[in-house]
């Protein structure tokens, strides 16, 4: 007798902790502001607004990107990174290309004109051109207010200012 309430309570105890990681990864979750998700067929990061709406950020279009680049990685990379960044408390004022010794990099600014964060990067082999195109082709047009351009060494770079916290409510 004394067996059988033994087994029941080792049961007991072995699923409470089975499933004891898989409440503690569901409500971390839905505390991220920043994930990846499926729109129509296309990934995309997203950031949860404060009344709980989406707000797409990046839409990960396979077409759109370099052959070397894969849509999967990105989406998942770059919403951690963002989400990475907002809980450090930093702010976020534009989204930019940038080149770090010949390397096309695409980066979320705090000021304009510095890269506070490396969003990904491109190939050697691409151009700092194809890393305008690209930003262009992937940053949601609901973030694309004013345009930012600028000149360095001949070379043109694009970026859009977005005050991201101000649009998701927070």
């Amino acid at each position: 007798m004394k067996n059988k309430y033994l087994r029941a309570i080792l049961a007991s105890i072995v699923i409470a902790l089975a499933t004891t990681p898989v409440l503690n990864a569901s409500t971390k979750e839905s505390n991220q502001t920043f994930h990846c998700q499926t729109e129509g067929e296309t990934l995309t990061t997203v950031a949860k607004k404060a009344d709980g709406e989406d707000l797409p950020i990046f839409h990960w279009q396979s077409e759109a990107l370099p052959k070397d680049l894969n849509s999967q990685n990105l989406c998942e990379e770059v919403s951690q990174k963002l989400q990475s960044y907002a809980t450090e408390g930093n702010q976020l004022s534009s989204f930019r290309t940038h080149d770090f010794n010949g390397i096309p990099l695409i980066c979320a600014e705090e000021n304009i004109n510095e890269c506070s964060l490396v969003l990904f990067t491109l190939n050697p082999s691409n151009s700092q051109r194809d890393s305008n195109i690209l930003l262009e082709q992937i940053l949601d047009h609901s973030l694309k207010g004013e345009q930012i351009k600028t000149v360095e060494r001949g070379v043109q770079f694009y970026g859009y200012k977005v005050n991201l916290w101000s649009l998701l409510g927070f």
